[in-house]
């Protein structure tokens, strides 16, 4: 998980990528014949590549499928495309939480606060190339553990099973 203040051009690429996907597209994944999160374009070190503002009523008490866990009792369900993203243990993204003040992020009428998630990008992304990150960085506990494809190593653990 990482928390951080970000500079004003920064967080405009932020608000940007909440309303332009074009960076991304999801595909089949030919692997596991479920869909997934590829960049539409080559996408340097260090960038976001993709944002969504989670609204106060997307906020549960516990994991699920398309949840990211934020902190204890805070998981983000996830409605946009970032929910194609995939699990890896060599992702090319980490999950980002920024601090943005914003009139956007300001609490909604219920007086509970909005939530930024941010993908950023590790290293170079080739146009093509399946976005990934490490479920392991975020959760805790799995709503549905599974056994990585590529590693053969759990991501959660059947002792997870809710």
């Amino acid at each position: 998980m990482f928390k951080a203040a970000f500079s004003e051009l920064y967080l405009k690429t932020i608000n940007d990528t909440m309303t332009d996907n074009s960076r991304v597209t999801v595909k089949e994944d030919k692997i596991t014949g479920g869909k997934a999160l590829f960049a539409a374009c080559a996408i340097n070190a260090g960038q976001v590549v993709v944002s969504e503002l989670v609204g106060a009523s997307n906020v549960l008490n516990g994991p699920t499928k398309y949840t990211i866990r934020k902190d204890d009792g805070i998981h983000l369900d996830i409605k946009t495309i970032i929910r194609y993203a995939n699990h890896s243990y060599t992702p090319n993204v980490r999950v980002i939480f920024p601090e943005t003040n914003t009139e956007d992020e300001k609490k909604d009428e219920d007086e509970e606060e909005n939530h930024l998630v941010a993908f950023e990008s590790v290293g170079y992304i080739a146009a093509g190339e399946e976005i990934t990150f490490d479920y392991t960085s975020t959760e805790r506990k799995f709503a549905c553990p599974f056994i990585d494809h590529v590693t053969g190593r759990w991501v959660g653990s059947p002792d997870d099973l809710l």
